[in-house]
């Protein structure tokens, strides 16, 4: 919260002490996606069983508020206001021998972990302008808000013989304690870099790299395998500005 405060009085700050300032503030549309696609194949020697395992991105659409603060026409600085959704989605499949009946099973577990979340992005970049463009590049801080969640878990277990054949599903709320006992905290951060660029007076178009930790939950306090997932985000936006805002001095003001 700290951070919070001061990067705020820091933003807001310029808009009052410097001077040759364009302030614009819009809507924003755009993307996100949690991590690339991963598949990872392999054979277990002593028992031949071939197991393969598939990590996929949650695709998120990504809306929100946004500003854009240009300083001496090359120093930019931005605060927003977004909701995405978060997480990621796994499938476990095994082709499996039993070597105690000599005959094969298959076992497959589907694994989703859905987030939804607030996130305040604060950035600062350094743009130039290029004939109508103005590309700038920019680093900064996302704080993060966890509304709500989701884990689901499906398992089907399909034997050879039909009585030792099982399926299983069930769900909860990670940010509930009354569902878990070791659940997600609401607040996290990400620091994150990207590249945007201005087309004309009203548009922008920015991608984003936002890195986070990982996160656990358990249904046991005590679990030494939890659930998690990195708290990662790519993100790709389009922002439309309403009409600038300009003000414009001669030089900075000197503040005693």
């Amino acid at each position: 919260m700290r951070q919070l405060l001061f990067f705020l009085t820091f933003f807001f700050a310029l808009t009052v002490v410097c001077g040759q300032t364009t302030f614009k503030y819009g809507a924003e549309l755009g993307l996100a996606f949690s991590q690339f696609p991963k598949n990872n194949s392999y054979t277990i020697s002593d028992r031949n069983d071939k197991v393969t395992e598939t990590t996929s991105p949650l695709y998120s659409p990504l809306v929100g508020l946004t500003t854009n603060l240009i300083v001496k026409n090359y120093l930019q600085f931005s605060i927003g206001l977004q909701y995405q959704n978060t997480g990621q989605r796994y499938h476990y499949h095994r082709d499996g021998n039993d070597l105690y009946y000599n005959v094969t099973y298959r076992h497959d577990v589907w694994e989703n972990q859905t987030f939804h979340k607030l996130c305040l992005p604060i950035s600062a970049g350094l743009t130039i302008k290029v004939w109508k463009m103005q590309p700038s590049i920019f680093i900064g801080y996302r704080f993060n808000y966890f509304i709500s969640g989701k884990y689901y878990n499906k398992s089907i277990f399909d034997h050879d013989i039909d009585s030792l054949s099982f399926s299983r599903e069930y769900e909860f709320n990670p940010l509930d304690k009354d569902e878990i006992e070791w659940s997600v905290k609401p607040f996290h951060g990400q620091f994150f870099y990207g590249f945007a660029t201005a087309i004309g007076q009203h548009f922008k178009i920015s991608a984003t790299v936002a890195r986070g930790q990982r996160i656990y939950y358990s249904e046991s306090a005590i679990s030494c395998l939890p659930f998690g997932f990195t708290n990662n985000d790519y993100i790709v936006t389009v922002a439309y500005f309403l009409p600038t805002l300009k003000k414009r001095t001669d030089k900075c003001v000197t503040v005693k």
